[in-house]
């Protein structure tokens, strides 16, 4: 009983993800905020990339965009990991 409990929640949990991360699995037109969050992020990482080649700029702060790096590395892995497993909601993908 506790296993079906456990599914049921997993998949409505894989569902609210799908319906964040897929644009078109949303009734509202725009972004959500998971997709909102992930334009901020990737509009942050080339902010960084681009202050990085600033010779000046990265000999005081080396460390700070070292952990920037491996920070939005570690952001891009989960939301990749996210999309991949909503993707089971797609009815493309789903079997029933």
């Amino acid at each position: 009983m506790a296993h079906v409990h456990y599914s049921l929640m997993m998949s409505t949990l894989r569902e609210k993800a799908y319906i964040q991360l897929e644009p078109s699995a949303r009734s509202k037109p725009g972004l959500s905020r998971a997709n909102m969050f992930i334009c901020i992020l990737i509009v942050s990482s080339v902010l960084v990339a681009i202050l990085e080649t600033e010779e000046t700029l990265i000999v005081h702060v080396e460390a700070l965009f070292r952990y920037l790096e491996w920070a939005f590395t570690a952001l891009f892995l989960l939301e990749y990991s996210a999309r991949l497993w909503a993707q089971g909601e797609d009815p493309k993908y789903n079997d029933g």
